[in-house]
């Protein structure tokens, strides 16, 4: 109960707040953020950084990562890997955390943003969670001019995948 009033504060304040953005190293980040969170998770990360730069709040590029690896972990066997890639495409900062999960259905892809969403109920009850987990990641990511969207990792397991801005709007 306690983790569901927190995560619904932190999505009130995210509504009436700005995120204040800075040009700087998108792979020096999520190096950092990885290597300091890799340890609580049972699978492997794997990194493929690309140098790049992009405009982001450091602290809400972190929370990001650290919420999507942390699904990815839930839902992926514990003897799996996760990868973590920062690459430019079209022209475009590119964060992408590619899971061996169950997956999502083509369905649910297009609600798992949405606050108290969770896939399946029957098969996510085991998995402790608010679902708000995805609209917090959601919200950081319009505060920081990112998008933000969901697809498969063939044959099995899911891709969140983070465009960032490389200039101000």
């Amino acid at each position: 109960m306690q983790t569901l009033v927190e995560n619904l504060l932190q999505l009130t304040r995210m509504d009436h707040t700005e995120a204040t953005l800075s040009y700087q190293s998108v792979d020096k980040v999520i190096r950092e953020t990885v290597t300091n969170y890799e340890t609580s998770l049972p699978q492997t990360i794997t990194m493929a950084l690309t140098p790049t730069n992009a405009y982001f709040n450091s602290a809400n590029l972190q929370q990001i990562l650290i919420a999507l690896l942390s699904n990815a972990s839930k839902y992926s066997p514990e003897s799996g890997t996760v990868q973590v890639t920062v690459a430019i495409q079209n022209d475009q900062p590119t964060i992408t955390i590619a899971d061996q999960g169950i997956g999502i259905s083509d369905v649910d892809k297009s609600h798992v943003f949405e606050r108290f969403y969770r896939v399946d109920q029957a098969r996510s009850q085991a998995v402790p969670g608010t679902g708000l987990g995805l609209a917090i990641v959601a919200r950081l990511a319009e505060l920081n001019q990112a998008q933000i969207s969901v697809s498969d990792n063939l044959p099995h397991g899911t891709i969140f995948t983070i465009h960032l801005a490389r200039q101000l709007k």
